[in-house]
């Protein structure tokens, strides 16, 4: 019997998002917004930048990615690819560096 797959985060969640047939163009939204979301949060901890602040940044960012118009007719499982080994290496040496921007 074949192994299953391991899924990056993305895949796990365009694969959810199939599963509950979210359209494709809202499901590509929704990411990109949560990881907006996620990168104004790092934001708002290593600079001087309040909560409101983030809030304004982060419905800036929402127009910009409703404005967007991507073309998901021709993604498929089988063009997918990711290799990033420099960003993937240097998450695994976050923990142990010795001056940190964020501890988490």
């Amino acid at each position: 019997m074949k192994p299953p797959p391991v899924l990056h985060y993305p895949v796990a969640y365009g694969t959810i998002a199939a599963m509950l047939r979210l359209p494709p163009d809202e499901t590509v939204e929704t990411y990109l917004f949560s990881g907006a979301a996620s990168l104004v949060s790092v934001a708002s901890r290593i600079m001087p930048l309040g909560q409101t602040e983030a809030q304004k940044l982060l419905f800036r960012l929402n127009r910009v990615l409703t404005s967007w118009r991507i073309d998901v007719s021709g993604l498929c499982l089988e063009k997918l690819q990711t290799f990033s080994p420099g960003l993937e290496v240097a998450s695994m040496r976050h923990e142990t560096l010795y001056t940190r921007l964020c501890m988490s």
